[in-house]
């Protein structure tokens, strides 16, 4: 049997989950107002707040959608050239979305396979890992504050 004070416990964690989902829910619709506008801009829209440590898997699904739309509308040629734009902030919370539809890929998921283009993420990838260093994949395979 919980406890009284368990209890309470358990029933503010869900309404404070419930507040960081209704935000998301907001944060979805500002980044798909930005959705049309040029990489980079759409990418720091993405990067200001993401979801992270979130129960609700269609958020991130969201999420990671608007990522790979983005990231699809990119030629090979010009990531290097974004990248040159993004901090090293935006650029490791690049690689954290990248992990992230990485591994939602991985769980078959759908909605998300199917805006995925291997070549323009492993490329990109590549680029980040170059300009971050190796150090960045650890720190993302440790992080408790992950995607």
């Amino acid at each position: 049997m919980i406890s009284a004070k368990k209890e309470k416990k358990l029933e503010e964690q869900r309404k404070l989950e419930m507040k960081r989902i209704e935000h998301y829910r907001v944060r979805i619709a500002e980044v798909e107002q930005v959705a049309t506008a040029d990489a980079v801009t759409v990418f720091r829209e993405l990067f200001k707040d993401p979801p992270y440590n979130i129960s609700d898997e269609l958020i991130k699904d969201s999420f990671a959608v608007i990522f790979l739309m983005t990231m699809n509308n990119l030629k090979l040629e010009d990531v290097k050239t974004l990248l040159a734009k993004l901090s090293d902030d935006e650029a490791y919370t690049m690689l954290q979305f990248i992990y992230m539809a990485w591994k939602r890929i991985a769980c078959g998921l759908q909605r998300v396979d199917k805006y995925c283009r291997s070549d323009i993420l492993f490329k990109t990838h590549t680029l980040l890992v170059e300009k971050l260093g190796q150090s960045a994949i650890g720190k993302i395979l440790c992080d408790p504050q992950s995607l």
